[in-house]
C-alpha cells in the first residue's frame, strides 16, 4: 500500500534519488542533502514529500507561492524536484505524486499550480498547459544605447531595499511570484557575495537592478556576460542599466539575456545573435525560444470564484464544457454569465454560447499564455468562436522568474 507523507529522516535518501534523477544539476547526493537541509531551515514555504511502499520510492518539493494574477496576489502551488528511484520507474509513482500534490493544495484553498516540466507531454496528459515562451538573446554590448549613470554595486545592507523593490515590481507583472526567504538567500549567495549585482538609484531610491555572471570563452580575453535578472521601474532605470551593459563592450564579446518579452528585440540596434543563420531566406536569427513553465487550474469553479475581480470582455451567457480526466470534479459543463465584464457562476443551465476545451488549454487561456483565437485557429477548441474571441483576452502574457 503506497503512502505519501512529509519526508523527515529520509531526506538523505531523497537527495540520492534526486541526484540520480537530475544528473544535469551536477550535484552529488551529499551536496544536495546539505542544500535541502538549508532550504528547510531558511524557507518555511517549502516542504519535501515522499511516496513510500515500505521504503522511499521517490519524492517532490512543494512550494507555497504568492503569485500576481492580473493585478492581485493570490496563493499558488509550485511543484519541483519530482524524482523517482531508478529501479522503480514506469510504475505510476510520479503520477501518484502529482495527483497528491493537486489534492493537497485543493484542500488548502489553492487552485492554481505551476511547474517546470522534465517532459511536457507527461504533464500535459495530467492537465498542465503551456506558459509563455522564453527567448534567449545573444547581442553585442554596443547594440544597446544609454549612459551608465547612477549605477552602484548592491550589497548585504541593500537586501531589504532589493526585496521591497522586487515586491513593487512583481505587483506590476502578471504571473510574477513574490520572493521567498530562499530566493533572498540565493541572491545573497550567488550575486551579492560575488559582486555580480548592480542597481540604479534616483533620488536615493532603487529603481532597477540586474544580476549577472560570466560565460568563459576559448581564452581569457574572449568571454560573454550572462544576465540572470534585469528589472526596471522606469525608462531612466532602463537607460542607465543599458548604458552599464554597453560600457562592457571592451571586455565582453556578447551579452546573453533570457526573457519572456518577445518585443525585447526593439531595444537592439543589431538584432543578429552571432550565428549568421538565415531563416526562410532573408530572416536573420535574432534569438532562440523554448517552452518551460506550465500551469494548471486545480479546481475550476473555486479558481473562478477566487479571481472574481477579473474583468472579462463581453456581455453574454456561456456553457463551458471542460475535459479533465485527471481531476473529474472539473469535468463537464460550467454555466457562466458575463455581465458588464463581471463573471457570475450559475448553478443552472444557461442559454447562449457554448465552448468545449481541454483543461490544459483552458489553464493556458485563463493565464493569458494563449488567446482563444489562436486555440480556435489550431483546432484546440470548438464552439461559437466569433462571438467569444475577445472574452478572455488579457493585456500581458504571464511572466515568471522564480525557479524551483
Amino acid at each position: 500500500m503506497r503512502e505519501i507523507r512529509a519526508i523527515g529522516e529520509d531526506l538523505k535518501k531523497f537527495a540520492e534519488i534526486s541526484a540520480n534523477a537530475y544528473p544535469g544539476m551536477k550535484r552529488t547526493a551529499e551536496e544536495l542533502y546539505e542544500r535541502y537541509k538549508e532550504l528547510l531551515e531558511v524557507d518555511k514555504t517549502s516542504s519535501f514529500y515522499g511516496i513510500y511502499e515500505d521504503e522511499l520510492l521517490g519524492g517532490m518539493r512543494l512550494l507555497d507561492l504568492k503569485l500576481n494574477y492580473l493585478g492581485k496576489i493570490i496563493p499558488a502551488a509550485g511543484l519541483g524536484l519530482v524524482s523517482v528511484d531508478l529501479i522503480r520507474k514506469k510504475q505510476g509513482i510520479a503520477r501518484d505524486m502529482v495527483k497528491y500534490f493537486l489534492d493537497h493544495y485543493r484542500a488548502k484553498g489553492t487552485y492554481l499550480a505551476l511547474l517546470y516540466p522534465f517532459r511536457h507531454d507527461f504533464y500535459k496528459e495530467m492537465g498542465f498547459g503551456y506558459g509563455s515562451k522564453m527567448h534567449r538573446y545573444s547581442f553585442k554590448p554596443l547594440s544597446l544605447s544609454g549612459k551608465a549613470k547612477g549605477i552602484t554595486y548592491l550589497g548585504d545592507t541593500d537586501i531589504p531595499e532589493i526585496e521591497a523593490f522586487y515586491t513593487e515590481y512583481a505587483k506590476q507583472k502578471h504571473g510574477y511570484c513574490l520572493m521567498s526567504n530562499w530566493d533572498l538567500a540565493y541572491l545573497k549567495r550567488e550575486y551579492i557575495s560575488k559582486r555580480s549585482i548592480v542597481g540604479y538609484r534616483a533620488n536615493g531610491k532603487l529603481r532597477g537592478y540586474l544580476t549577472f555572471y560570466f560565460d568563459l570563452g576559448e581564452n581569457f580575453l574572449h568571454n560573454n556576460l550572462v544576465i540572470d535578472d534585469w528589472f526596471w521601474l522606469d525608462i531612466d532605470a532602463l537607460e542607465a542599466l543599458s548604458g552599464f551593459l554597453r560600457s562592457q563592450a571592451d571586455q565582453f564579446d556578447r551579452i546573453i539575456y533570457h526573457t519572456t518579452d518577445p518585443d525585447f528585440v526593439y531595444l537592439l540596434s543589431d538584432v543578429g545573435d552571432g550565428t549568421n543563420r538565415l531563416l526562410s531566406g532573408g530572416y536573420h536569427e535574432s534569438n532562440t525560444s523554448g517552452v518551460g513553465l506550465m500551469y494548471r487550474i486545480i479546481d475550476l469553479r473555486a479558481f473562478l470564484e477566487q479571481t472574481s475581480y477579473r474583468e472579462y470582455k463581453g456581455n453574454l451567457d456561456l456553457t463551458l464544457v471542460v475535459k479533465d480526466s485527471f481531476a473529474p470534479e472539473n469535468e463537464g459543463e460550467h454555466h457562466l454569465s458575463f455581465v458588464d465584464g463581471q463573471l457570475i457562476i450559475r448553478n443552472e443551465p444557461v442559454s447562449g454560447y457554448r465552448l468545449e476545451i481541454d483543461i490544459a488549454d483552458l489553464s493556458s487561456l485563463l493565464m493569458g499564455s494563449v488567446s482563444l483565437r489562436s486555440l480556435a485557429r489550431l483546432g484546440r477548441v470548438s464552439g461559437d468562436m466569433e462571438s467569444l474571441e475577445d472574452l478572455f483576452s488579457v493585456r500581458d502574457r504571464p511572466e515568471c522568474v522564480t525557479h524551483f
